[in-house]
C-alpha cells in the first residue's frame, strides 16, 4: 500500500476534502492527492472552500476544518 492510498483512507475516514500547505501556498484535492510527487511534512488535511481569486489558475482552495461549538 503506498502513502497516497493510506492518507486518503485517512482523509475519507475523517471526513476530509484533500491537503494544503499554507507555507508553499498550495492544495490538493482528495481526487487529485499528492500530484506533486513530494508531500511535505507541512501537508494537514482541510476542507475544500469556494474560491473566488480573480485571474488565478485554480477554482477551490482547501482550508483547516472549521468545527462547530467551542
Amino acid at each position: 500500500m503506498e502513502l497516497r492510498d493510506i492518507v486518503k483512507q485517512w482523509l475519507e475516514a475523517n471526513v476530509y476534502d484533500g491537503l494544503y500547505n499554507s507555507y508553499l501556498d498550495c492544495a490538493c484535492e482528495i481526487t487529485d492527492l499528492m500530484p506533486c510527487g513530494n508531500p511535505s511534512l507541512e501537508c494537514s488535511a482541510g476542507t475544500k472552500t469556494e474560491c473566488d481569486c480573480k485571474g488565478e489558475k485554480h477554482n477551490f482552495h482547501i482550508k483547516v476544518k472549521e468545527t462547530s461549538g467551542g
